[in-house]
């Protein structure tokens, strides 16, 4: 006659402890990986040392000034373009064309912020010859996504403009750049089966664990 009891109270209890883990993942889910709308660039922890300098670069006057050219450039000489992701998402890109060069750069962003972000990058590489694709990543800027993936589902969508390229100009030499979760993207892109039109990856600053980000 108590078997049942402790059979309802044992499930009672998974069921109490699966809303608590659920609570618990929400949570983290929605620190670490939800749609932000606001400047992450905005809002960086106190940082001393070494990290504090590079940062302070960021935030400098000249740096600012730079920035707001860029942006302008960027805005004034690409061109946008828009497909659908492996699973629908709607996805956005910024595209500058340098005349005469098959060799392609696609510039991936950071967490919380957008493709914008690249313009100072992309300048640099404009003048050394190269044309320009810079993706707003799922969750970012233009693109649609309620989550940001932390550069894992990120690796079909870079798949996605590589293969756009290619439609656009079959010669493409395409070389895929990115910093912090656009250095993770672009680094599990490179883990993937890929065109020979891939001729190297850039990763700055990447990470190896979306815990230890979150966590951060």
């Amino acid at each position: 006659m108590c078997k049942p009891k402790y059979v309802l109270c044992a499930t009672t209890a998974l069921a109490f402890g699966s809303l608590a883990a659920w609570a618990i993942i929400n949570k983290l889910v929605t620190l670490g990986i939800e749609r932000k709308p606001e400047n992450i660039m905005e809002k960086l922890p106190e940082l001393s040392g070494s990290a504090e300098e590079l940062y302070s670069v960021f935030f400098s006057d000249e740096f600012k000034e730079r920035k707001k050219k860029t942006d302008e450039w960027l805005k004034k000489n690409s061109t946008e373009l828009y497909m659908d992701a492996f699973d629908k998402t709607w996805l956005f890109s910024r595209l500058i064309k340098k005349e005469g060069s098959n060799k392609y750069i696609i510039a991936c962003h950071g967490y919380g912020i957008s493709g914008m972000f690249m313009s100072t990058y992309a300048k640099e590489f404009y003048d050394l010859g190269f044309n320009l694709l810079i993706p707003d990543a799922r969750g970012h800027g233009s693109s649609g996504g309620l989550y940001v993936g932390m550069g894992w589902p990120e690796r079909h969508d870079i798949k996605g403009w590589i293969n756009r390229i290619l439609t656009m100009n079959p010669k493409a030499e395409i070389v895929l750049f990115g910093v912090s979760m656009g250095a993770t993207t672009v680094l599990n892109t490179a883990g993937e089966s890929l065109p020979k039109a891939v001729k190297a990856v850039i990763a700055d600053s990447g990470f190896s664990s979306i815990a230890e980000q979150i966590a951060f």
